[in-house]
């Protein structure tokens, strides 16, 4: 027997912050808090959320972190069965061979160009990345 699973992941770079208008309102992504239950089964949830409320991003600004990059989910996917969410799984991926290692942006992403100069890098975000599992028997 197949058993499809209608659950939405969306991960971008919404070049918008969790708590910008975009994502709170017209997308109506919550903050997902493990530890609290959710009472809305057609919810979507910002994994991100938790680590933006920390002050951490995936892209240097000035001397400021933005969460541009976040990964959002429909609550089915909270909910033990079939495929889940690993809570407190999400992640700024940060590898070492990234980081901008000297000057004014030290720990910052080793960008690809600095204006119309290529300087070899990656990207000027850095990844991200979250843990699911599926629950067997499901």
């Amino acid at each position: 027997m197949i058993h499809y699973l209608k659950v939405k992941i969306i991960l971008s770079d919404f070049n918008d912050e969790p708590n910008n208008e975009s994502i709170e309102k017209v997308l109506n992504a919550k903050n997902f808090d493990c530890s609290s239950p959710i009472l809305d089964k057609n919810e979507l949830l910002n994994l991100s959320y938790n680590l933006f409320l920390k002050n951490e991003g995936s892209y240097l600004y000035g001397s400021d972190w933005n969460m541009l990059d976040q990964i959002i989910v429909s609550s089915e996917l909270s909910d033990g069965k079939g495929l889940d969410y690993k809570c407190g799984s999400f992640e700024i991926v940060k590898p070492e061979f990234m980081l901008i290692k000297t000057g004014d942006k030290i720990g910052a992403p080793l960008s690809t160009y600095k204006g119309s100069k290529y300087i070899g890098g990656y990207s000027d975000h850095f990844p991200v990345a979250a843990k699911f599992y599926f629950m067997k028997g499901t």
